[in-house]
């Protein structure tokens, strides 16, 4: 499984427990900046806004913050 897969079992094992998606931090690097997540971050965790760029890059910036303010079980 590459990484994308195990991201995306993160990103469902969060759901299922109501907390924010710990995957949302894991971005991409480009040109030595950091970007956003790859495509298949918005297919798991926001199916409804995948498909409009502007629309996922908001829902990301929303998850990540929720991210930053939730504390997590030692495991999921």
């Amino acid at each position: 499984m590459r990484l994308w897969g195990a991201l995306g079992e993160i990103v469902q094992a969060c759901r299922a427990k109501a907390l924010a998606a710990l995957s949302a931090i894991v971005v991409r690097k480009e040109g030595g900046k950091l970007e956003y997540p790859g495509a298949g971050y918005y297919t798991v965790a926001h199916p409804n806004e995948a498909g409009d760029v502007a629309k996922a890059a908001i829902a990301w910036a929303n998850e990540l913050q929720k991210v930053k303010q939730t504390v997590y079980p030692l495991t999921l």
